[in-house]
C-alpha cells in the first residue's frame, strides 16, 4: 500500500510539471515520464521505451555519445548535475532539441547512483530562432561585405579611369597627328586596344560597386534571354543542352548593354560549371510578388520595396557549391576556376544593385547551382507613362571660342586640352576648383564651354558647377567622372556629362578647303529636352542652348 501511494504521488509530481519530468531508478533501469511530455513527443505512455537504455534509441546517432559521456560522468560523481542536449526522434519520424537536465537525489552506502530525477525541456523554437537569427546576420553581414568591396572597388576604378583617359586621350591624338604611313602608328593601335580593354575592365569594376554610365530604357528580359544564349555560344560548353522557359510580361526599365551583360555571365558561369560534362542549363524569365520577408532573405533585399519583380534565372546541372563557396561567388576577383575571369558574377551584382534589384543564389555540392537575378517589373510596352530613351543629337560641326578645363590630373586636362583644340577650341586651364571659379570670373566673356572634374580637392566639381550656373544660366557645363554617372550631375540644371575615359571622334569628311570636326565619345546621360553641346553624344536637362561662341 505504502509503495502504491509513493508512486501515485510521483505520477502526479511528474504531470504537474510544464517541462518533461522524469525518475529513474537506476539499479532496475526503469525510467518514468510525465504524461505531457510524452505527448509532445507523439506518443503514448506505453509506446515509449520504459529503460533508459531504451530511450537511448531515441536519441540522434550524433548525439547520443556525448548525452551518453555526459549522464555518466554525472553518475560518477564527477560533475555536480546532469546537463546535455540532443535531438530525439518523435513518432511521426524528425527530431526536436531536447535539453536534458538531472541529479542523482539518492546514493547508497557504497556512493552508487540510486535515483536520478530530471526534466527535458523542448528547446526546438530556440534553435530555430538561433538559425533565423544567425541567417540574418550573415546577410547582414554579406550586404556590408558587399558594400564595403564597393566602395573599395569604385575609388580603384576611378583612379585607374583617370590614368587610362591620358593613355587612351595621348594614343589617339598621337594617331591623328601622325601620317597614316608611319610605322609608329600600329603600337599607337595597340596602346589604344589595350586601353580599351582596360577601360572594360573598369566598367566591370563600377557595375560592381553599383556605379557607371547606364542608358535607361524598358527592356523586355525574355527577348535579352532569347538572343544572347545564340550569341555567346562558342563560349558555352559543346555538351551542354539549352533549356528555355520564358514567361510573358517580364519587362523592367533598365539598361540593355548592362542586362545583356548579365545574361552572358550567367550563362558562362553555368557552362563553366559543367567541367566539360555533359548536363543542361536552364535559363528562365518571369515576374513574381516579393513581400518584405522574401527580400530579406535575398542579396542586397535590405531596404527594397516590396511588389513585383520580373526575374532573370539560370540553372546548371553541374558540380554544385558548398556553403563556404557559396558566400563568395559573387566576391571580386574570387574564382573555383585555375584561371577564373574574377569579375563575372560580381559585375551581375552591381548591375543588380543599380537597378534596385536582388539576387538570389542556390547550390548543392554535385546537384547544380541556380543564380536568379530579379528587379522592378515594368510597364508592359503599351503603357503610355514610360518614357522611351533620348535619342542621341546628332555629331557636333566645327567649333570655335573658348573652354575653360578644371581638372586636378595633369594628363587628363592635357588630353582635354589636345582635344578641344583639334577640335577649333581655345583653352583656359584650372588645377582645381576654386582656381576654375577665380578664371571664369577674370575670363567670363570668353568663355563658351566649361568642362569640369566632378572629383576635387577644396572645391568639388559639383560645388564649381552650381557656383558658375548661379553667375551664368545659360552657360554650357560638361561634368567629367570616371567614377560617377549621369544622375549625379541631376543637381545642376542643363548640365551634361562624360566618363573617363574618353575617345576622339574621327574628323567628319569636309570639302577641300574646309575644316574637320571630331568630338568626343561619351556616355550619355538621360533627362528632358536637351541642348547641343560641342562634345558629341552629351545630353542634359535643360533647354537652354549653349552661348554663341565669339
Amino acid at each position: 500500500m505504502l509503495l502504491l501511494k509513493s508512486e501515485e504521488r510521483l505520477s502526479l509530481t511528474l504531470n504537474a510539471v510544464s517541462d518533461g519530468a522524469w525518475d529513474w531508478d537506476v539499479p532496475s533501469d526503469r525510467l518514468s515520464f510525465s504524461e505531457g511530455w510524452l505527448s509532445s513527443l507523439g506518443y503514448s505512455s506505453d509506446e515509449l521505451p520504459a529503460r533508459m537504455s531504451d530511450w537511448e534509441a531515441l536519441l540522434h546517432v550524433d548525439d547520443l555519445q556525448r548525452v551518453r559521456e555526459a549522464r555518466e560522468a554525472h553518475l560518477a560523481g564527477e560533475t555536480p548535475s546532469y546537463e546535455c542536449e540532443g535531438r530525439l526522434r518523435t513518432k511521426s519520424g524528425d527530431y526536436r532539441f531536447n535539453l536534458g537536465r538531472g541529479k542523482v537525489v539518492v546514493r547508497n552506502e557504497a556512493g552508487e547512483p540510486v535515483r536520478m530525477v530530471g526534466t527535458d525541456t523542448d528547446v526546438t523554437v530556440r534553435h530555430q530562432e538561433a538559425a533565423e537569427q544567425a541567417a540574418l546576420l550573415a546577410k547582414i553581414q554579406q550586404s556590408q561585405k558587399l558594400e564595403s568591396l564597393g566602395v573599395v572597388v569604385g575609388g580603384i576604378a576611378h583612379d585607374f579611369n583617370n590614368l587610362l583617359a591620358g593613355i587612351l586621350g595621348s594614343a589617339q591624338i598621337a594617331r591623328r597627328e601622325l601620317p597614316a604611313g608611319s610605322g609608329v602608328q600600329e603600337h599607337l593601335k595597340r596602346i589604344k586596344a589595350a586601353s580599351n580593354r582596360a577601360a572594360e575592365l573598369t566598367r566591370q569594376m563600377l557595375a560592381y560597386a553599383g556605379r557607371g554610365s547606364f542608358d535607361l530604357a524598358r527592356v523586355d528580359l525574355s527577348e535579352i534571354a532569347t538572343e544572347l544564349p545564340r550569341l555567346v555560344s562558342a563560349s558555352l560548353s559543346k555538351k551542354a543542352q539549352l533549356v528555355e522557359e520564358f514567361e510573358p510580361g517580364a519587362f523592367v526599365k533598365g539598361d540593355p548593354s548592362q542586362l545583356r551583360q548579365v545574361v552572358m555571365n550567367l550563362l558562362i558561369n553555368a557552362s563553366d560549371a559543367l567541367a566539360g560534362e555533359a548536363g543542361t542549363i536552364a535559363i528562365r524569365t518571369g515576374r513574381v510578388d516579393l513581400d518584405s520577408e522574401a527580400l530579406e532573405k535575398c542579396l542586397l533585399g535590405r531596404n527594397r520595396l516590396a511588389g513585383t519583380y520580373a526575374f532573370l534565372e539560370v540553372e546548371d546541372s553541374g558540380m554544385g557549391m558548398a556553403p563556404d563557396t557559396l558566400a563568395k561567388i559573387f566576391d571580386p576577383f574570387f574564382s573555383t576556376k585555375a584561371s577564373g575571369r574574377g569579375l563575372g558574377l560580381a559585375a551581375v551584382i552591381g548591375i543588380a544593385r543599380w537597378h534596385q534589384g536582388v539576387v538570389q543564389a542556390e547550390s548543392t555540392l554535385g546537384e547544380g547551382t541556380v543564380i536568379r537575378v530579379l528587379l522592378p517589373a515594368g510597364e508592359p510596352p503599351n503603357s503610355p507613362d514610360v518614357n522611351e530613351g533620348d535619342e542621341q543629337p546628332e555629331a557636333g560641326v566645327a567649333l570655335s571660342g573658348t573652354a575653360l578645363v578644371v581638372d586636378d590630373e595633369q594628363e587628363v586636362r592635357e588630353v582635354l586640352v589636345a582635344s578641344l583644340e583639334l577640335m577649333g577650341l581655345s583653352c583656359l586651364v584650372a588645377e582645381d576648383g576654386q582656381a576654375g571659379l577665380s578664371m571664369f570670373r577674370e575670363h567670363r566673356a570668353e568663355i563658351s564651354l566649361v568642362i569640369v572634374d566632378m572629383t576635387m580637392p577644396h572645391m568639388s566639381g559639383v560645388e564649381l558647377a552650381e557656383a558658375l550656373r548661379g553667375e551664368a544660366s545659360d552657360l554650357p557645363i560638361v561634368m567629367v567622372s570616371g567614377y560617377a554617372e549621369p544622375k549625379d550631375v541631376a543637381s545642376i540644371p542643363r548640365a551634361q556629362f562624360l566618363a573617363k575615359p574618353f575617345e576622339l571622334e574621327p574628323p567628319r569628311r569636309r570639302p577641300r578647303g574646309s575644316r574637320a570636326a571630331g568630338g568626343l565619345r561619351v556616355h550619355a546621360a538621360s533627362g528632358g529636352p536637351r541642348w547641343l553641346c560641342p562634345l558629341k553624344g552629351c545630353r542634359s536637362s535643360g533647354s537652354v542652348p549653349p552661348r554663341s561662341h565669339p
